[in-house]
């Protein structure tokens, strides 16, 4: 018989646990100075940026270090659109679906860009992030810890 989890800690000092049915998490992560942590609602009539990375105002970051974002409507999904910084003449985005109820957590900013069966490319950093929701506008909760 499996043995149920009740807590979690990696290397990269991220702590998940269980409280009465209810995950918790929390990080320990050097070098985090701040967090951009907001409720949106997401239209399904037109993509929306949630977040850019750059100077630091209002739903903008300088350096984000860890993503959250998580689908807080019972029904629908929406879609999460990273858009990557210029690699090769292009400018490469990575798209996710995330499910009701779900979340995405990403420890890191640099991904591989390149195409259909090509040898790497460069990396290539997130310069920005869209979500547009499935048929129903959908409330996301978005942490960016930088």
């Amino acid at each position: 018989m499996a043995t149920k989890l009740t807590s979690f800690e990696s290397k990269s000092n991220i702590t998940l646990s269980t409280r009465g049915g209810v995950w918790e998490y929390g990080f320990k992560t050097p070098g985090l100075n701040d967090i951009y942590d907001r409720t949106l609602t997401i239209p399904s009539s037109s993509e929306i940026t949630i977040l850019k990375y750059g100077i630091e105002q209002v739903g903008e970051v300088s350096n984000g270090k860890l993503l959250y974002i998580e689908n807080l409507d019972n029904t629908n999904f929406i879609r999460i659109r990273l858009n990557l910084s210029l690699v090769g003449g292009a400018f490469p985005v990575i798209d996710f679906r995330l499910e009701s109820g779900k979340f995405l957590f990403l420890p890191i900013t640099q991904f591989s860009a390149g195409g259909f069966d090509s040898a790497f490319a460069s990396w290539a950093t997130i310069t920005s992030i869209e979500a547009q929701a499935d048929t129903e506008p959908v409330d996301i909760k978005i942490i960016c810890m930088y």
